[in-house]
Formats: structure tokens, C-alpha cells, sequence
């Protein structure tokens, strides 16, 4: 006990005591009221530290709600029935040329690339329904390259047939991309 009020009396500064023993000298009731005036000096740095780290954390905690507030939001109204939808919340405008640019793509091949550097986030899914789609809208052949090496796309494009190669034939993919 004693050495925590020898380092409490350490961080009395020098002017206080001796306006406490002034004050004693005067009137020695007044005693009691120099200790506790002492000390709530003593005190006052640890307890501002102390509310300007309550006041931060609350300021912090109100900005992570506000901000979650917002996303709530936005995910609830892209949602919403009248909304337009989770992936048009963002309105994009098309480039300056885009419509010459359709113009000129008229009557040539288009080319649809499904590309994520993440698995699993459903490239190879879109990519065969796409392909499937276009399929059953243009009487012309639809071709699907499958690079992944699991074969996924393959299998999905060829439900129901043989589609892989026998034992030490190439498959018509592998003959395509090498040249062959």
C-alpha cells in the first residue's frame, strides 16, 4: 500500500504540497479538503487518458455502425423487387463508340470470355449455360474451349455422351490448341 501512494505522491507536483501544507499551517481542518484536491489533481491525466480512449472507441463503434448502416442499405434496395437487381445497383454508362462499335460487330463472330483468377466463383457454370443459350437461339454451332484441367466444361457441354478420348488418343481439344 505504501508504495502506491509514494508513486501518487510522486505525481504531485511540487506547487500543490505546498499549497496543501500552506493550507494546513492556516487551518489545520482544512486537511481534508488539500488531500482530496491533491489527488484529484493527481488524477486528472489517467482519467482524461481514460475518457479519450472511451470517447475514440465510441466514436469508432458509431462509424462502423454508420457504414454498415449504408451497406445494409444498398444490399437491401438491390434486392428489392422494384430494385435493379445486386449487379446493376451501380449504373454504368457504355463507351463514347459503343454503338458503332455493335454496328461494325454486325454479322461477325462474337466472343464471350469467362475469366476469374479465383476458383470457384462459377466461370465454368456461366460459361456452359451461356454456351447452352446460345445454342438454342442461333441455329449456328456454338463452340466452348475448356482450358481448366479438371474437364468440367467438357463434361457438362457433353452431358449424357463418350466425350473423353481413349487411352492414347488425344482428345479433339488437345489436337485443336496444339495444331494438329
Amino acid at each position: 500500500m505504501a508504495s502506491g501512494l509514494e508513486g501518487l505522491c510522486a505525481q504531485i507536483p511540487e506547487q500543490v504540497l505546498r499549497a496543501a501544507c500552506n493550507k494546513f499551517i492556516a487551518d489545520p481542518t482544512a486537511l481534508l479538503g488539500a488531500i482530496v484536491a491533491a489527488l484529484i489533481i493527481a488524477m486528472v491525466k489517467p482519467i482524461r487518458s481514460w475518457l479519450w480512449g472511451v470517447l475514440k472507441g465510441i466514436w469508432f463503434r458509431l462509424a462502423t455502425v454508420w457504414t454498415a448502416g449504408s451497406r445494409l442499405s444498398r444490399a437491401r434496395d438491390s434486392v428489392a423487387l422494384e430494385g435493379a437487381g445486386p449487379w446493376l445497383t451501380i449504373k454504368r454508362e457504355p463507351p463514347r463508340d459503343y454503338d458503332d462499335r455493335m454496328q461494325s460487330a454486325v454479322g461477325s463472330t462474337p466472343v464471350v470470355v469467362c475469366a476469374n483468377e479465383k476458383g470457384g466463383v462459377g466461370k465454368t457454370t456461366i460459361t456452359c449455360n451461356l454456351a447452352a443459350r446460345f445454342a438454342a437461339l442461333k441455329p449456328r454451332p456454338v463452340l466452348v474451349i475448356d482450358l481448366d484441367f479438371q474437364g468440367s466444361g467438357s463434361s457438362m457441354v457433353f452431358a449424357g455422351t463418350r466425350w473423353q478420348p481413349n487411352i492414347g488418343q488425344l482428345s479433339a481439344a488437345s489436337l485443336a490448341i496444339s495444331g494438329s
